[in-house]
């Protein structure tokens, strides 16, 4: 099977039109047919080959942080490093219909947050128009109790305000 020769001129600058030939793994002269060795590659070779190395490369600025010291730089005393707290884990249970399970939530994830602490996920179930919800969440620790009691006053204090209505 024939292929189409394509030519090029040399990388290095001496002028000659050359093709890589596949058999030989090698780059031959058009016209000469004889493996190409360029006079020119001694002088691009001396040179010193300017590449950045990759950790130069621009960073996004969240990597730019002051407080995280990088680990390609040596760590001093005037780098500030920050230590994650400790945290507690936990979760709610809500079970109710889906407008006082809204309220819930709403004001469970700001009791989180005042607490410094994160919601990392919920699962749910609707069944008979009622939602069942797992809210799983972390705070720092010592303030998952803190959470839970804050939360259980706002349920009684809803429950109470729901029964006072109903009488």
């Amino acid at each position: 099977m024939f292929s189409e020769i394509r030519s090029k001129n040399c990388t290095y600058g001496c002028g000659v039109e050359i093709y890589w030939n596949t058999e030989e793994n090698t780059y031959y002269e058009l016209y000469s047919k004889k493996k190409h060795i360029c006079p020119n590659i001694a002088t691009y070779n001396k040179e010193p080959a300017i590449i950045p190395p990759t950790t130069a490369a621009a960073k996004p600025t969240y990597y730019n942080n002051k407080e995280f010291p990088n680990s390609n730089q040596a760590t001093t005393t005037t780098t500030i490093t920050r230590i994650k707290s400790k945290m507690d884990n936990s979760f709610e249970f809500l079970q109710t219909s889906p407008d006082i399970i809204k309220k819930q939530y709403e004001f469970l994830s700001d009791i989180i947050r005042d607490c410094n602490g994160k919601v990392h996920g919920s699962q749910s179930h609707i069944s008979n128009n009622s939602i069942y919800l797992i809210v799983y969440y972390e705070v720092l620790e010592g303030q998952r109790e803190e959470v839970k009691k804050k939360f259980d006053n706002f349920a009684k204090y809803k429950n109470e305000m729901a029964c006072s209505r109903i009488h």
